[in-house]
C-alpha cells in the first residue's frame, strides 16, 4: 500500500463490534492523502444500513479527486 499514492476514502462505524475505529484510524497513517469519515451509531455493516449516506459521500469525494 505504500505505493499506492492516490486519494482514499475509509468509513467506519463508531458502533461497528467487529472491526475497532482504532483499526481504521491506524491506516489513515498508511496513505498520504486520506479522508476518515466516522459515520456515528453505525455498526459493522454500514453500507448497508447507511446505503444511501455512503454512496453520497463516496461520490462527494471522487469528484473531488
Amino acid at each position: 500500500m505504500k505505493r499506492y499514492t492516490g486519494d482514499v476514502l475509509i468509513s467506519h462505524g463508531d458502533a461497528d463490534n467487529m472491526v475497532p475505529l482504532y483499526y481504521s484510524k491506524r491506516t489513515t497513517t498508511t496513505f498520504s492523502s486520506v479522508e476518515l469519515v466516522v459515520l456515528p451509531g453505525a455498526g459493522h455493516m454500514l453500507t448497508l444500513d447507511y446505503e444511501e449516506k455512503v454512496v453520497r459521500m463516496t461520490l462527494d469525494f471522487k469528484s473531488l479527486c
